[in-house]
């Protein structure tokens, strides 16, 4: 529709776009929250791991595999860790979780900084979309007693453990209530619209009714030069009753007085 050289949007129209503009900011504003939520959980956690870590006195595969048990099964982790000096007895760390044990598997390297990154699935052997962390520690080493048996007896000087922590969590999750999120909206927005096409059909109909009946009385009225008939009406109190009653209350008068001018052949009267 159009007027005044501006195109005029209609009412179907302008609620779709307020309804799409509603859903978008809804969906957006979800996604940043549960992003939010996610690697704030997900930061939390690793802080408090490597934190323990650091403070880890029996720095050795089983030990920490016992502690990293405490780990909840969703996230993957790989823990690495060299003693300084380096003792015969004293192997290298490198612990794994159980569904990276075995496999040739490898989580995304990425800077031990103590931030979550997100590593699309693209960019990971796991091929789904991951949040990782990663941080190093130094735990130290209590120097063992004069009558320890692995370390030399003379040997006291406190040895210390480098190493670094990644942990690595799946974002399906996420998606997953995103998705059911967009289906919501969509799935709302279609009833939304339905609805509002069915009132908007109703009031239409309820509206043109009483137009088109006073259109078809006029167009008789013309064709048959009947200027009694009257529109039937429905309702005589709303706004449309009462005008078609004032407009088409017609009867004919073609009496003359004596010494006047002529007057026209019909008149309306008001009811």
């Amino acid at each position: 529709m159009t007027g005044g050289g501006t195109t005029l949007m209609s009412f179907r129209a302008r609620l779709t776009l307020t309804l799409s503009a509603f859903g978008f900011g809804v969906y957006a504003y979800v996604d940043a929250k549960l992003h939010h939520e996610f690697e704030s959980a997900f930061l939390t956690q690793g802080r408090a791991l490597g934190q323990l870590l650091q403070g880890y006195s029996s720095v050795n595969t089983n030990g920490v595999r016992s502690f990293m048990q405490q780990v909840r099964p969703s996230t993957y982790y790989v823990v690495t860790a060299r003693r300084t000096p380096k003792d015969p007895y004293y192997p290298d760390v490198n612990v794994r979780s159980q569904e990276l044990t075995g496999t040739d598997v490898n989580l995304p390297g990425i800077p031990a900084d103590r931030k979550v990154h997100t590593v699309p699935e693209r960019q990971n052997e796991l091929a789904t979309a991951l949040a990782v962390y990663s941080a190093d520690f130094e735990a130290v080493e209590p120097p063992a007693s004069p009558q320890g048996g692995g370390r030399a007896q003379s040997d006291t000087t406190p040895a210390r453990w480098q190493g670094r922590l990644v942990l690595a969590r799946d974002l399906n999750s996420v998606e997953a209530s995103l998705s059911l999120l967009r289906k919501i909206l969509i799935a709302g927005g279609l009833a939304v619209l339905g609805l509002a096409t069915l009132i908007g059909w109703v009031l239409a109909a309820g509206l043109l009714r009483p137009l088109d009946r006073m259109k078809s009385t006029a167009q008789r009225i013309g064709d048959d030069r009947d200027f009694t008939r009257r529109m039937p009406v429905d309702n005589a109190y709303d706004e449309l009753g009462s005008s078609s009653s004032r407009t088409w209350a017609c009867r004919p008068r073609s009496s003359r007085s004596a010494g006047s001018s002529p007057t026209p052949p019909t008149s309306c009267a008001r009811p």
